[in-house]
């Protein structure tokens, strides 16, 4: 990663059977650089991976959404502009 790319051939688990279906990039913990999150359809999770100014992955952060949820999609956006990220809407469309 350079400069909020990631580079060709960078790989992360994301755990057993977790089938990752969709991913966001954005900077989640205001540290001037790219996080990753996915959506695991398979373990019923959103996985959030934080990257170090140095380009590796640290700590993770896993958000379970509960029994047969299967999320399969994952976006992320600043409501009101604020900055922060203290708000998380988590829909489930039948």
């Amino acid at each position: 990663m350079t400069h909020g790319t990631f580079a060709i051939g960078t790989k992360h688990s994301t755990g057993p059977r977790s089938h990752p279906y969709a991913v966001a990039i954005a900077d989640f913990d205001n540290d001037n650089t790219s996080d990753i999150a996915v959506a695991n359809s398979g373990t019923n999770n959103v996985l959030i991976l934080y990257v170090f100014g140095n380009e590796t992955f640290g700590k993770e952060e896993s958000y379970p959404l509960g029994y047969g949820y299967r999320p399969n999609s994952v976006a992320v956006t600043d409501l009101n502009q604020d900055g922060t990220d203290n708000v998380e809407i988590l829909m489930k469309m039948c």
